[in-house]
């Protein structure tokens, strides 16, 4: 079934965003669906008419396409996270774990979308509650509690279930979906997990003890983590990177999985264990080039 409506989610800031907007238009042209820009973008590229505020883009299309790095792609999850809609992430940036497209073959993605050669894959969210006030934040990939900038090293306290994990002292802890596996809790020594299973990693940050690994929840898993011990450093929770809450001693963060997933499509020429090897060199003896 023929698409009839794309949303674009770019980064105005990339050199070659306006390029690849028009050549979203021309495809729209050609394969006969309308397109509508996030207004930010709209304007600074100065195609006013097509921008619609951020939170009017999944009712007003089929499809969101998300031009820029995986940190476009996940603000284009937040976005569309309350009425989910398939997200073509083109990738504008370095890594793009979570793109689909390269600029090279955008064309040819969107064409596969109309046709119907793909499948929308649904990416498991996590959802972290601050039991003292309530705040609540979304993410795809991770949710971090951890110290800022500060050199002091910090204490945080898991149970899962109400039973009594570990207690923490580093840096911080990464609780990641599979999505994010590939993110920050790798670089933490956390394992890849393929994007459709259901669990939930936690990684410790830097921890001060060489015995603390890793460890891999049911996605079903409630883990409620206490700041322990921080009297004088600032602890910050953060969800894919963005929003930024502070959290005192002694409060307390509830992270569970969250009740919508997010649509990222899948082309059918593509496969995941491609991506991996693309992106993280498999395979490849950088000295014999």
């Amino acid at each position: 079934m023929a698409i009839e409506s794309v949303g674009v989610v770019a980064n105005a800031d990339k050199p070659n965003t306006r390029d690849i907007i028009r050549r979203i238009l021309l495809s729209g042209e050609r394969l006969g669906f309308s397109v509508v820009i996030e207004a930010e973008v709209a304007d600074a590229l100065g195609c006013r008419s097509l921008g619609v505020a951020s939170e009017e883009l999944s009712k007003r299309a089929e499809l969101i396409v998300a031009c820029g790095g995986d940190g476009t792609i996940l603000r284009a999850a937040r976005i569309t996270m309350g009425a989910p809609r398939p997200i073509l992430g083109v990738n504008l940036g370095r890594l793009g774990f979570l793109a689909e497209a390269s600029p090279e073959k955008l064309e040819q993605a969107l064409e596969e979308i109309n046709r119907g050669d793909f499948v929308t894959e649904p990416r498991m969210t996590l959802t972290a509650t601050v039991v003292g006030t309530g705040e609540t934040v979304h993410a795809l990939n991770d949710i971090t509690i951890a110290k800022s900038n500060q050199s002091r090293i910090i204490s945080l306290e898991m149970r899962e279930a109400g039973n009594w994990v570990n207690t923490y002292i580093g840096d911080g802890l990464i609780l990641a979906t599979p999505t994010g596996s590939t993110g920050y809790a790798l670089a933490a020594g956390g394992p890849i997990v393929k994007p459709l299973a259901e669990l939930i990693v936690a990684a410790p940050i830097c921890p001060h003890s060489l015995t603390v690994r890793p460890i891999v929840f049911p996605d079903e898993a409630v883990l409620d983590i206490r700041v322990a011990g921080a009297a004088e450093s600032v602890i910050l929770l953060t969800a894919d990177g963005q929003p930024t809450v502070p959290l005192p001693s002694g409060e307390e963060v509830r992270v569970r999985r969250g009740a919508k997933d997010v649509q990222l499509v899948r082309l059918a020429s593509s496969s995941y264990y491609d991506t991996l090897r693309q992106k993280l060199h498999w395979g490849l003896d950088k000295n014999l080039r």
